[in-house]
């Protein structure tokens, strides 16, 4: 009777005794090596992930020009070998519009603005989104200019955020007051002077927002200018627009609008993707990867070859 080798691996000991049995485990195994190599290449093959490419606007000063905003995002794109042209825009840290931005109030009313906040929203008391000792830049529109314009290229857009603020304006002072001379008509949405936001992809409105009346909807009542009495009456809003799916529409404008006065754009964050190249050589680790999974695999059908002679030969 001839001597079976000591198989390398223990637990197919049991299954080996019998050809059957030994060829189905070599067999299953095979196909599992097969299997995983196979999955290994494909990922090597698939194309790169979506990015985060973020632009808080912190290192300019304040009062730098669109020259210095266009300046600064370039040189964040430029390890993704893209451009920006950028219009309308100026770096700020304090703009208060004439002391009305609400707050909370102890004592004092503190503004909360996009110079002092990351992320917040009007009326948000989570002081983790708050700096208040500390001023940060963003950028708002020049003055007369009710847009700020990017035009990029050589990136696909696939979405975006940003935080954003509404300021008051005096064109729509009091919107609480039923006195035309004070109220100057504008007491609804529906006025061409409430102030408000939009944002358009490639010459289409995406999204828009509405400033808010003080005191309402959750909202800080007193402002620096009025703070007490009825508290301040001028509509605005500081939020965030939450994630603002562009797949699909070859985003490459996008435009920040405002009208009448002033708006804020802070924290942008803009997602890439990167097209298939369908030419794309895999890389050597992949390959390698590949070609050991099947050596394993023709290893383990000779070692089957061998377990079937084997047992062939036993009396």
């Amino acid at each position: 009777m001839m001597h079976l080798e000591t198989p390398r691996f223990p637990l197919l000991r049991p299954c080996l005794r019998q050809a059957s049995c030994g060829n189905r485990v070599v067999r299953t195994s095979k196909k599992a090596l097969l299997i995983a190599s196979i999955l290994g290449f494909s990922a090597a093959w698939s194309p790169a992930s979506a990015g985060m490419i973020t632009f808080d606007f912190n290192s300019l000063s304040d009062n730098a020009n669109n020259s210095a905003v266009q300046t600064y995002m370039n040189g964040v794109l430029a390890p993704y070998s893209a451009s920006v042209a950028v219009s309308g825009a100026l770096a700020d840290n304090n703009y208060t519009a004439d002391n009305h931005l609400v707050g909370p109030k102890n004592g004092s009313v503190t503004p909360l603005a996009l110079w002092n906040t990351d992320g917040s929203v009007t009326g948000n008391s989570d002081t983790t989104k708050w700096h208040i000792g500390t001023r940060d830049t963003y950028i708002m529109n020049v003055s007369g200019i009710t847009t700020i314009a990017m035009d990029f290229t050589g990136i696909d857009i696939d979405g975006v955020t940003f935080d954003l603020q509404i300021f008051p304006d005096g064109t729509c002072p009091n919107a609480s007051s039923t006195s035309s001379s004070q109220n100057k008509g504008c007491t609804s949405t529906a006025n061409i002077n409430w102030p408000d936001f939009k944002f358009v992809v490639e010459g289409s409105e995406v999204e828009a927002w509405d400033g808010v009346l003080p005191n309402t909807l959750g909202t800080y009542k007193y402002s620096p200018a009025k703070s007490t009495n009825g508290g301040e009456t001028a509509p605005q809003l500081l939020t965030t627009s939450g994630y603002i799916d562009l797949s699909g529409l070859n985003a490459l404008s996008l435009d920040f609008v405002d009208w009448p006065a002033h708006i804020g754009v802070d924290n942008l964050v803009i997602y890439t993707r990167e097209p298939p190249d369908e030419t794309e050589v895999p890389e050597p680790a992949s390959i390698l990867t590949f070609g050991s999974g099947l050596l394993i695999a023709l290893g383990l059908r000779r070692r089957k070859a061998r377990v079937r002679k084997t047992a062939g030969s036993r009396p």
